[in-house]
Formats: structure tokens, sequence, C-alpha cells
């Protein structure tokens, strides 16, 4: 995952769902990038991860997750970052992100 919060914008959900969704929309290109999941939603990935779960119990039911040092999130080739609690190690959050992060010209709006 690359740095790349200059290029984009954050549109953050009010009445009613706050506390549960962040939309994230490129600056150059208005597409959405990312949804991320926090604390109040209610939802679930896969069926069975959800906000609060310990992450033992994540990486039973997905095993692609892998712990990226520099970002301090959970990784999954599957498009997906999962934050958690560095003493509980609950689930604090879950980003779905679009395959093209990974593009060269991705901070560039070209895709």
């Amino acid at each position: 995952m690359r740095k790349v919060e200059n290029f984009l914008r954050i549109f953050v959900f009010k009445r009613g769902v706050e506390n549960q969704v962040y939309l994230w929309f490129s600056i150059l290109n208005g597409r959405l990038w990312k949804i991320t999941a926090l604390k109040d939603y209610k939802g679930k990935l896969f069926d069975n991860i959800h906000i609060g779960m310990h992450i033992d119990e994540v990486l039973k039911i997905e095993p692609s997750f892998e712990y990226d040092d520099f970002e301090e999130v959970y990784c999954s080739p599957k498009g997906i970052f999962i934050e958690t609690d560095p003493v509980e190690h609950t689930v604090l959050w879950i980003s779905v992100y679009v395959k093209e992060l990974d593009n060269e010209d991705f901070e560039r709006g070209n895709w």
C-alpha cells in the first residue's frame, strides 16, 4: 500500500450512519477507490468477519491476511485492509479498496 493521502479526499457519511462508513474518492478523477467500515458498522465481510472480532478468528476464516509492519494493518491480496486494536487485537475497521491502488498511475488518477 502506498501513501496517497495528498491526492485524495474523504466524504464522511452523516445522518444516521456516523461512525459506520467512510467513502474515499480520488480528487483527480472523482472515482470511489475505498470504502471503510467503522466501529458502529453492523455488516460482515465474507459473511463472517466483523468489527470487534479478534484477529485470530479473522485469520482462521480468511488466511490470506498478512500483517504489514510499515502500515500497521493486516492486508489481503483480495483488496482488503484490517486495522486492529494494538492491545486487544480486535478489528477496529475494515477497508475494501480497488485493485488499481497498486498501479503506478493510481496517484495520477489514471485508472
